[in-house]
């Protein structure tokens, strides 16, 4: 089993690769957040750090910055993705969660 500190620097290198991801892409925070449903302010504290990233905002970012998910979640900090990747469809997939979220937060829903 993964200790707390081999899973906190697995975070770590996921945030700076999204970060390095972002501005490869020439996209904004507020892109990247609007992608993925969040605030541009909840995704500024997720590039540094201090808020957790779930496993479905990192595949929608994966997809909206057209890298590969396997390099995101790679373990060796220094991997340099091999490919762009970008399919359509997890694309309107993710942004159609997005606008669900957006409306339940609208009209109150948990």
């Amino acid at each position: 089993m993964r200790t707390r500190k081999e899973i906190d620097a697995q975070v770590e290198a996921i945030v700076l690769r999204l970060r390095g991801a972002r501005w490869a892409a020439d996209r904004s925070q507020a892109e990247c957040a609007e992608a993925v449903g969040l605030q541009r302010p909840a995704y500024t504290m997720i590039e540094q750090g201090r808020q957790k990233i779930t496993v479905a905002q990192i595949i929608g970012l994966a997809c909206f910055l057209t890298v590969p998910l396997d390099w995101l979640m790679a373990e060796d900090l220094y991997r340099i993705p091999t490919a762009r990747w970008n399919p359509p469809f997890w694309i309107s997939f993710m942004q159609k969660i997005a606008a669900e979220e957006r409306s339940k937060r609208r009209i109150g829903v948990k």
